[in-house]
């Protein structure tokens, strides 16, 4: 009885990144000067930032749920965070810009002033 048998060779390949991701604020969030007359009003806020990594890496971005800005004693909550996609892929060069948008609604009688703080963007990538 004769024996047949077959060997084939499949290719393998991999990509393997180099370096860490990187993340630079191109654009802060603002919200430019909100009058009291649109109190109570949403008010929408836009920033920017520059990722680097591996060469078509796919991402994902996480955003916190809200954040509190601050002047002085006074607090108001920044929140509906969001970015133009919540995963994504590095260009040929190994970057994207993400832009990211939130929302505040400052409730009237609200004390004037700057209100400042900060929140995490945390992208990660495979």
């Amino acid at each position: 009885m004769a024996r047949v048998s077959a060997h084939v060779l499949g290719h393998a390949d991999a990509d393997v990144a180099s370096g860490a991701v990187t993340v630079t604020k191109v654009s802060d969030l603002d919200f430019s000067r909100i009058e009291p007359s649109r109190a109570g009003a949403a008010t929408m806020g836009l920033s920017a930032f520059r990722v680097g990594g591996g060469h078509n890496a796919v991402y994902t971005v996480a955003l916190p749920e809200a954040v509190t800005v601050k002047s002085g004693a006074s607090e108001i909550r920044v929140s509906r965070f969001r970015a133009n996609g919540t995963t994504g892929r590095l260009a040929a060069d190994g970057t994207a810009v993400i832009a990211v948008e939130a929302g505040v609604t400052v409730p009237a009688g609200q004390s004037s002033g700057t209100y400042t703080g900060s929140y995490a963007v945390t992208i990660a990538y495979d």
